[in-house]
């Protein structure tokens, strides 16, 4: 197919090849794969052949670099605007990132049971950030199953060597 219909040595081929084509876009879809080069062969070897009316050459072409363009435009979305400044956590920059783009960064939001103070930590992981979190002074309420921020009144026990 990259190469054209050159190889195609019996010449009812070409016209059971036309055959199997049933609509532009599958068409389209075969003049994608063959080398630039010989497309245009391509098409006028199966332009007679085909079972519907097909478009000049040039709307094909003109369909397939559209198509191109849509696939980068969505690799690579378009920034509009800029980008907020980057953050630093533990010496690495972070910027707001499409998710896709992001690596995997979570952030945990601690709301304290007794004043409803919010704080957020992000880190590599959930592990991570939960811990950077004990060391700001959060602690967990085991009885209610809640967060208390380290400006509220909280039973403090030490646990093993922690």
């Amino acid at each position: 197919m990259v190469m054209g219909l050159n190889r195609l040595s019996d010449p009812m081929l070409v016209p059971q090849m036309a055959r199997l084509i049933k609509d532009h876009d599958f068409f389209l879809g075969m003049l994608n794969e063959c080398d630039q080069e010989k497309r245009t062969e391509m098409y006028e070897a199966l332009k007679p052949h085909l079972s519907f009316k097909p478009w000049p050459l040039e709307r094909y072409i003109s369909k397939l670099k559209e198509r191109a363009g849509n696939i980068a435009s969505t690799e690579k979305p378009a920034v509009i605007g800029k980008r907020s400044k980057p953050f630093q956590i533990r010496g690495k920059q972070y910027i707001d990132a499409i998710s896709r783009e992001a690596g995997a960064v979570t952030c945990l939001t601690f709301t304290c049971a007794k004043c409803t103070r919010m704080e957020q930590f992000i880190a590599d992981t959930p592990v991570q950030a939960a811990i950077m979190a004990r060391q700001k002074g959060w602690v967990r309420d085991i009885v209610r199953d809640r967060e208390i921020c380290p400006k509220c009144p909280a039973v403090r026990t030490k646990v093993g060597n922690a």
